[in-house]
């Protein structure tokens, strides 16, 4: 993969750039293990051949919007249960609690992942690059729905074969402003649906590119500032997720 400098414009390239604004990270470290799975563990079979035949669409019928105001996420105990919900546009601060989210990494039938690029607009690590979706479980939403529901509100994309890979994954990374990230992050791979159907809401990215995974490592080895901190630190732990190379 090669980085280049790329301007806040939609890019189709096969490299990603290092964003003319990024974001320090002072602190980023692991939690202790989960005392229950959230997701099944990784397989030990391979993932079956992508889909030779159409995939229904999905959505059939665009999901509500939800904004940040209406949104409220799951807050966490430290041994990772349920204790309560906040507002999202209020619960990240310098004092973050800990609470339920997801990422997602997409990949197409070449076996290419969909990175995508933080809007300028983003309150913490504007314009860096990012896997290809996060968010936040809503009280009662399964996050497999929530995986969903978000993906097809930023990017317009739906997702088949979703698996969890990371289950227990979590991290607390604190962004340049002083704001706090602190979530249980259980990290999820999928094949895309339909990659024509991509139209990023530009509210949330500012570029996208399709890249190899063997690309994305050395590019995060090169510049790891480039990169959301979660980001590097999921890759780090699944190098050739699912047998892709």
């Amino acid at each position: 993969m090669q980085l280049t400098v790329a301007a806040p414009t939609q890019q189709r390239s096969s490299g990603i750039g290092v964003p003319p604004h990024h974001a320090s990270v002072s602190s980023l470290t692991h939690r202790p293990p989960f005392s229950t799975t959230l997701c099944p563990p990784f397989p030990t079979t391979p993932r079956p051949p992508f889909p030779t035949t159409p995939h229904p669409p999905f959505p059939t019928t665009p999901h509500p919007p939800v904004t940040a105001q209406d949104q409220l996420v799951v807050l966490l105990d430290q041994n990772r249960k349920p204790i309560g919900q906040e507002p999202k546009s209020s619960v990240h601060s310098a004092d973050t609690p800990l609470h339920l989210a997801f990422s997602l990494y997409l990949f197409d039938e070449s076996d290419r992942l969909l990175m995508t690029r933080r809007a300028l607009t983003k309150a913490t690590w504007p314009g860096v690059w990012t896997n290809t979706c996060c968010g936040h479980p809503m009280p009662g939403e399964l996050i497999q729905e929530a995986v969903h529901r978000r993906l097809g509100a930023e990017l317009h994309l739906g997702v088949a074969q979703l698996r969890c890979v990371l289950p227990e994954f979590a991290y607390r990374a604190r962004d340049a402003s002083g704001v706090w990230e602190n979530e249980v992050c259980p990290v999820f791979i999928g094949s895309v649906v339909s990659a024509d159907d991509l139209r990023p809401n530009t509210d949330e990215a500012v570029d996208w590119v399709w890249t190899p995974w063997a690309g994305l490592v050395d590019a995060m080895t090169a510049a790891p500032f480039a990169f959301s901190p979660w980001s590097v630190e999921q890759v780090g732990l699944m190098p050739h997720p699912a047998g892709r190379h």
